[in-house]
């Protein structure tokens, strides 16, 4: 369920275009490939707890949402993601 949790909010911030352009479309399809292979294979195997992975994806996706809308959605006005990206990396040198 955890894991599950930290891909589906990676999903929603890949989603969102939070991260710089150059990362490109990969992450997110090998993210969403990942989940539909790990769903498919709970419910045909006996033994694997799909309530789990459900909670998990649905906590994700909330805090996903949740950490959007307070964090990059109120830059979204003033900067982009490459420029957030560029500013963060000049604060950190």
């Amino acid at each position: 369920g955890a894991i599950f949790g930290l891909y589906a909010f990676f999903v929603v911030l890949l989603i969102a275009k939070v991260f710089p352009k150059k990362t490109g479309k990969a992450p997110l399809v090998a993210s969403v490939i990942f989940i539909a292979i790990n769903l498919i294979t709970g419910f045909t195997l006996s033994g694997i707890d799909n309530a789990a992975h459900m909670g998990g994806l649905v906590a994700g996706i909330t805090i996903g949402l949740g950490y959007y809308l307070a964090v990059y959605h109120r830059l979204e006005d003033e900067q982009t993601p490459d420029e957030v990206d560029k500013q963060s990396l000049s604060e950190l040198t």
